[in-house]
């Protein structure tokens, strides 16, 4: 997965390097200053990676998404319709599409794959999150922007599917939902706290972790539901296929028994050509696009939150984790999860003492770690790495690191008295 933008927001030329374009396989993360575009790079990449899909499961046609203005418009789900001008330039090669917006005209090439179908379930994690749990009943609340009401209702689906109290990966607390009363509570050391007087910090963990956890065992399940439009495209592709290759074998579609749904059985006890059509509309791995998750959390929590984002991505290859941050604990902490990686793989005795420093479910292959920074300026530079891990001379640290120029210099000056 491959994406170039210019001159969109606050990016100015954009990355210079490899014709342009950023590589977003694995673990990605966008670090910078204040307003330089994080923002605006997760969430174009997040509207071109959901047009891929809506375009794969026809929800629309090429021809309909190329219409005047049509492209433009789904920009405004993300609040950055304003975003663009007249030399904007936001090229995305994704599997399937590749979608190009230049010169303000839109391209849709569709790629030459042989490969079954994978779609994913994108999730995009506003840095909003907080003010869901702050708030009594957020949903009677007008005027919210869309990608946060989307956030919200899988934030309401995750609730209503806990039927026990859930650990939290920070501070041995858990979280409860009370379905009777519409109430979740913080458990935590024998004390009891409503999520929405509890702390920020919590306020904003929340809603990341339980939306992050449901999604994971969403695509786990075995029925997976279909609209009543996906089961009309369904049956149509089905009908049209010959027999040899469609139910020529007996095969139980659930689709084609009036079940709206699509089983795992499903895809497994069918043909090639039948798991074609069916993966089209039942998801199989998640991107999952999230600012700021340290917001709001102490530094050893930020970390643990890291660790259990890495987890989650792990549990399968095909996972994407894409981060914007201003946080050295996560960027650290994703290093950390590399170096885990990288040092068991050459000496595998050393596993207990590194499951110690970064628990083994969030290892990383270092290969599939890539940070990006953003200047002020509105460029993009990929972090040069030193034995394949990020480098430590980067925006984050070097903030940090002014601080203790900034005491050196204060104590020669005490001492120049």
């Amino acid at each position: 997965m491959k994406f170039k933008i210019q001159n969109f927001g606050p990016i100015t030329e954009g990355f210079k390097r490899d014709d342009g374009f950023l590589h977003l396989d694995g673990v990605t993360l966008f670090i910078g200053g204040q307003g330089t575009g994080k923002s605006s790079v997760a969430k174009s990449l997040s509207t071109m990676l959901w047009l891929e899909k809506a375009l794969l499961k026809e929800d629309f046609t090429e021809k309909q998404l190329m219409a005047p203005g049509k492209f433009k418009s789904f920009f405004s789900y993300q609040g950055i319709f304003d975003y663009f001008r007249k030399k904007t330039v936001l090229d995305y090669q994704g599997r399937y599409y590749r979608l190009s917006y230049i010169e303000e005209r839109l391209a849709i090439t569709k790629m030459d794959t042989h490969d079954l179908i994978e779609q994913p379930k994108i999730m995009y994690v506003p840095s909003e999150r907080n003010f869901l749990s702050s708030c009594k009943k957020p949903s009677t609340i007008a005027g919210l922007q869309p990608s946060l009401i989307t956030f919200l209702d899988e934030f309401e689906n995750a609730k209503r599917a806990i039927t026990a109290p859930i650990a939290l990966p920070v501070d041995r607390s858990s979280y409860a939902y009370d379905r009777l009363n519409d109430i979740s509570w913080i458990e935590r050391r024998g004390n009891r706290t409503r999520l929405t007087f509890a702390s920020s910090g919590y306020q904003s963990l929340v809603p990341l972790f339980l939306v992050t956890d449901y999604l994971a065992n969403f695509l786990e399940q075995d029925r997976m539901a279909v609209t009543a439009h996906q089961m009309r495209l369904i049956r149509e592709k089905l009908n049209a296929l010959p027999l040899a290759e469609g139910l020529a074998s007996g095969t139980a579609i659930s689709v084609l028994k009036e079940s709206p749904f699509i089983t795992l059985d499903d895809i497994r006890s069918s043909s090639k050509a039948v798991q074609q059509i069916l993966k089209r509309y039942r998801p199989s791995h998640t991107i999952n696009v999230v600012e700021e998750p340290e917001q709001n959390l102490f530094p050893d929590s930020q970390t643990r939150m890291m660790y259990s984002l890495l987890a989650y991505r792990n549990r399968n290859p095909l996972n994407r984790l894409i981060i914007t941050t201003h946080s050295p604990y996560v960027l650290s902490a994703g290093s950390l999860a590399a170096a885990c990686s990288a040092t068991f793989a050459k000496n595998n005795s050393a596993a207990e003492e590194l499951e110690k420093i970064v628990p083994s479910d969030a290892w990383i292959d270092p290969d599939t770690l890539t940070v990006y920074e953003i200047d002020e300026d509105g460029m993009i530079e990929k972090l040069d790495t030193y034995d394949n891990l990020p480098s430590d001379d980067n925006y984050l640290n070097n903030a940090l690191g002014s601080f203790n120029d900034a005491f050196e210099t204060i104590f020669d000056l005490e001492d120049s008295l």
